[in-house]
């Protein structure tokens, strides 16, 4: 009898300890949850990056804009066709013109335009924003000068001149040089947050662009819509070791290029 009294006090000891110590801890000062973050990613068929030297065949390019203070913003494409009579654009000067013509770029209907399908008018692979025809100038939409989209010159897509897509997956026009399979996640790794983003609770997303070479390495990795607070750097960080399937061209691993969203959130 005298040992199950004893072991009943001991019972009520050890649990009366137990409960102390997680009170204790529950309300020591300075002791904060680390927040958690999450991390997606999307990856476009952006503007090939190619030396000035180099002139491409099949390419072309087209860009634009309204002398705008925001780059353009991300969009659809408008169709494609072999002649121009209105430039694209995303925000109308005239809601109500006497004559209603369909924008167009002047681009081969074979080429692999990006398409994003988000229902409204702009460059797809921009930077998600307000809308914003861009800082260009011609009419079109861009950082270029013309009446197309992008950072060229004319009335087609990309960088480089006159028309067509330029600058694109590897080859911008029909034929051989356009089947081109863009490079795809495997494996990475979660970016963290930094000290000052996490005490000033600052979330968004950071947008880079990078190359990923034959070996499915990421390179050239810029950043091209920051949040700063060392959010930038630490989403290159984690980025710089992920790891891809590298793009082929007609069978052949090739350099191509794509833009990364990598988005922090405080959970």
């Amino acid at each position: 009898m005298r040992n199950r009294h004893v072991s009943s006090l001991l019972s009520i000891g050890i649990h009366a300890v137990i409960a102390a110590l997680l009170f204790t801890v529950s309300t020591k000062p300075g002791i904060i949850p680390r927040p958690r973050t999450t991390e997606n990613f999307t990856l476009l068929a952006p503007y090939r990056r190619k030396p000035a030297a180099v002139k491409d065949p099949d390419g072309g390019g087209g860009g634009g804009g309204k002398h705008a203070i925001l780059r353009a913003s991300q969009g659809d494409l408008p169709k494609a066709a072999p002649r121009q009579f209105t430039p694209p654009a995303v925000i109308r000067e005239n809601e109500h013109p006497q004559l209603v013509m369909e924008p167009t770029i002047v681009v081969a209907s074979s080429a692999p335009l990006p398409m994003l399908h988000i229902g409204r008018p702009g460059d797809p692979l921009a930077a998600p924003g307000p809308p914003s025809d861009g800082r260009g100038s011609g009419g079109g939409i861009g950082e270029g000068k013309g009446t197309g989209v992008g950072p060229g010159d004319g009335a087609g897509v990309g960088p480089g001149k006159d028309s067509g897509f330029g600058g694109g997956l590897p080859g911008g026009g029909a034929g051989p040089r356009a089947n081109i399979t863009p490079a795809a996640l495997i494996w990475k790794i979660e970016p963290e947050y930094s000290d000052e983003a996490r005490r000033a609770k600052v979330q968004g997303t950071v947008l880079l662009y990078l190359d990923v070479d034959a070996d499915g390495k990421p390179s050239n990795i810029l950043v091209r819509q920051g949040l700063g607070l060392g959010l930038d750097e630490k989403a290159v960080e984690a980025v710089r070791h992920w790891k891809f399937r590298p793009g082929r061209q007609n069978g052949r691993a090739v350099t191509t290029s794509a833009t990364v969203e990598v988005s922090f959130r405080l959970l």
